[in-house]
Formats: structure tokens, C-alpha cells, sequence
């Protein structure tokens, strides 16, 4: 019998540990992705809240909160409801705006950005993130929930 790679019981044993150490790193890597939130999960009153300061930041009088709509629902994290709105008269320019906050990067196709709101506060991600309203695995969640849904 002619001698192969693997008739050497070293070489075996070392093509072994590599196998099961990529086996566990690629099973260490394995990441599970967030579920997609729904915005039914807002409680009406405080997302009536959010429309309602949304128009006092806008500074609009003309407007009722019937005129705000939610874009994009990203989930609620500690108590801080993150979305996108948008309104009847609101236009946003079309180029790419990229948002980076503990690492983790979002890119908007417009101006219209994600924000983060609790207790009739608004707060961009960065704000929220800094002001340890949100953690790192809340900004990487909201990213994906951004990104894919």
C-alpha cells in the first residue's frame, strides 16, 4: 500500500483539529437575525405622542398628526421606539446620507433618517446611543431590521 497525506498518524490528527476548528468558528459566527417588528406593537396613545411632536419640532401648524406616517418601524429597545416618519409636505434629497454609531454603519438613500424616541423626546441614534439609551446590539439590531426589511 502506498503511503497517502493522511496515513501518517500526525497528519491526521493535525487535519482533524483544523476541520473541527473551522467547524466551531463557523458555528461561533453564526448570526441570528432579529425578527421583524411590527409597529402594531406601539402602544396608540404614545405613537400619537411621537406624531404629535414630530409637527412641533417641524414647526407646521397646518398639519395634524393624521398627516404623519411611519416609513419604517425599526422596534422599541428600553423603552425608546425607533422609525422613520414622514409627512405630506416633507422632501428629501435624494443622496446617500451615512450614519455610523458605535461601529456599526446605516446608509439612508436620503435625508430621511432613522430616530429614537421616549418620553416625548427626540433623539437621533447617535444621541440615543451616547445617552446609553440604546446599546451597541440595539444599534446593530435597528442596522439589520433597516437594511433587510
Amino acid at each position: 500500500m502506498k503511503p497517502t497525506i493522511f496515513t501518517k498518524k500526525r497528519t491526521r490528527l493535525l487535519c482533524m483539529v483544523l476541520l473541527l476548528g473551522m467547524l466551531v468558528g463557523a458555528v461561533g459566527c453564526a448570526i441570528i437575525p432579529p425578527k421583524k417588528p411590527n409597529i402594531q406593537e406601539v402602544d396608540a396613545e404614545v405613537l400619537l405622542e411621537i406624531k404629535q411632536k414630530y409637527l412641533d419640532l417641524k414647526g407646521s401648524s397646518s398639519m395634524t398628526t393624521d398627516d404623519v406616517t411611519v416609513v419604517q418601524y425599526c422596534g422599541t429597545y428600553n423603552g425608546c421606539v425607533t422609525l422613520i416618519l414622514t409627512d405630506q409636505q416633507s422632501i428629501y434629497a435624494d443622496f446617500a446620507l451615512e450614519e455610523s454609531i458605535a461601529g456599526v454603519t446605516i446608509v439612508y438613500p436620503n435625508a430621511n433618517r432613522i430616530y429614537a424616541w421616549k418620553n416625548g423626546e427626540r433623539y437621533t441614534l447617535e444621541e440615543a446611543y451616547n445617552e446609553n439609551l440604546l446599546t451597541k446590539a440595539d444599534i446593530e439590531d435597528i442596522s439589520y431590521i433597516y437594511s433587510f426589511y
